[in-house]
């Protein structure tokens, strides 16, 4: 099942006061994660992805984070095993653009399974 969300990132957001939008989804194991800009970010907007409690889902380097281009950014089961837990599962989204002067819309779309064993048997894995 896919969660989309589309995120708006006001012109000129500095990265020590980034906006941080909470994005809710359901209980499962999140096997793909798309993240898509218009081509008029030019390089000038920046995102990643956290838990609630601030650790860093994408990328999975720690400290790192996308800058955008107007490409289509994915990560893929096994790349992220990120279990979504709970009724509801908070993930931020966390993003900043210094120096422009447009609001840039990102679009985050998160596709969940069930369980481990669905996902994979979607990727035709037995053993991880």
């Amino acid at each position: 099942m896919a969660f989309p969300f589309h995120v708006t990132i006001p012109a000129g957001t500095p990265e020590e006061n980034p906006i941080r939008e909470t994005l809710i989804v359901e209980p499962g194991i999140i096997y793909k994660i798309h993240i898509i800009s218009s081509w008029g970010t030019n390089g000038e907007v920046f995102c990643k992805l956290e838990d609630i409690y601030g650790r860093q889902i994408l990328p999975v380097k720690e400290g790192s984070y996308f800058r955008l281009w107007g490409q289509v950014i994915e990560a893929k089961y096994p790349a992220i095993q990120f279990e979504a837990k709970g009724d509801k599962t908070r993930i931020v989204f966390v993003g900043w653009s210094p120096g422009t002067q447009y609001d840039h819309v990102v679009d985050v779309t998160f596709w969940i399974a069930p369980d481990v064993d669905v996902v994979k048997r979607m990727f035709g894995i037995e053993k991880i």
